[in-house]
């Protein structure tokens, strides 16, 4: 029964220590007044994207590849040898992108994505040299598409769409439009949008 009773006061005395602790933090909601206020010049939102954007549907890529994909050759570039197992592992979920291709990415850095496009007929890799990188600084996330992706694609689609820096390069941050043709990707339009 001492027992029992010793545990109780243990009890009351860690309630009563985390309610005095509760009493003493800052009321940190009193000088929040929106979610807005997060945001600056420089933030990229949704008001950013043109009304005459480009669409998916604009550049179809026909129909999409359902056979099993390709094993990514992961010997010829050295980027490839470098991120094998995340490449091997992305394309093992098939195509996602411009009919027969897989976009995929992992993370290399601080709100940094790193991307390679995979080929699930040949197994061919490809690192365009004008999306290695990506960042997602100071973005809205009210601006990702239904699965909150900044780096927007889909499977019937030779359109990319990048919301956020690209390859590290301030001159790069904004809104870039590419159309995957020939095996690389080409930009078609771009709204910039520098940092505050």
């Amino acid at each position: 029964m001492m027992r029992w009773l010793k545990s109780i006061r243990a009890s009351n005395r860690a309630w009563l220590l985390l309610a005095a602790c509760i009493a003493f933090l800052p009321d940190v909601s009193a000088g929040v007044t929106g979610v807005n206020d997060f945001f600056d010049a420089g933030t990229i939102r949704p008001v950013d994207i043109p009304t005459d954007a480009p669409k998916f549907e604009a550049y179809s890529s026909g129909d999409v590849f359902k056979g099993e994909p390709a094993l990514p050759d992961v010997k010829s570039d050295p980027r490839s040898k470098l991120f094998r197992t995340a490449i091997r592992e992305g394309a093992r979920r098939g195509p996602n992108f411009a009919g027969h291709y897989t976009i995929v990415s992992w993370g290399c850095g601080a709100a940094t994505a790193c991307w390679a496009i995979v080929d699930a007929q040949s197994g061919e890799v490809f690192h365009p040299a004008n999306l290695q990188t990506t960042d997602n600084v100071n973005i809205d996330y009210a601006i990702a598409d239904a699965d909150d992706r900044l780096v927007q694609y889909r499977p019937d689609s030779k359109l990319l769409v990048v919301i956020g820096g690209i390859n590290e390069d301030p001159e790069l941050r904004g809104i870039s439009y590419f159309v995957w043709e020939h095996n690389a990707l080409n930009r078609i339009r771009f709204v910039p949008k520098t940092y505050e």
